[in-house]
């Protein structure tokens, strides 16, 4: 599996919780928000990092649902030009995390990461939703190459 296939579908699956989250905007709990902005934000976060640039967002920052997508789209595009410069996908990235502990790792890795946090967290605000009487769309990478336009 390529990673740029793995982040459409990453970038398809956060638009579609975006949307709903949006639609149902008045009885999403406050925690629900809080976790869903956490994916967001962990994402930006680490682009961030990747790309030596300061974290534009805190990783427990809540964003009301208007903001998701924007919030979404500007860490995306950020991993997308990441994503363009494939002989840097081995390079290791030297970064402090949040407790100011120094780290270091290969950036496909953080790349896989992001994606593996992401699909974690969303399972949590699925069954959340759900427990509200509110499903969610489907995650699953399987569904969505099934409803994929034929390329």
């Amino acid at each position: 599996m390529s990673l740029p296939r793995l982040y459409k579908y990453h970038d398809t699956v956060n638009r579609q919780y975006i949307t709903s989250l949006a639609e149902h905007r008045q009885q999403v709990p406050e925690r629900v928000l809080r976790l869903f902005s956490h994916v967001l934000n962990a994402h930006a976060v680490w682009a961030a990092r990747i790309q030596g640039q300061p974290a534009p967002v805190g990783v427990w920052e809540v964003h009301p649902t208007a903001r998701l997508l924007d919030v979404h789209a500007a860490a995306q595009a950020e991993t997308d030009a990441i994503l363009t410069q494939a002989d840097s996908l081995d390079r290791i990235v030297a970064y402090t995390n949040s407790k100011g502990i120094s780290y270091h790792n290969r950036v496909s890795d953080i790349l896989l990461h992001i994606v593996n946090h992401a699909t974690y967290h969303r399972g949590q605000v699925a069954q959340a939703m759900s427990a509200i009487g509110l499903p969610m769309p489907s995650s699953d990478y399987v569904i969505m190459l099934r409803e994929a336009p034929k390329q």
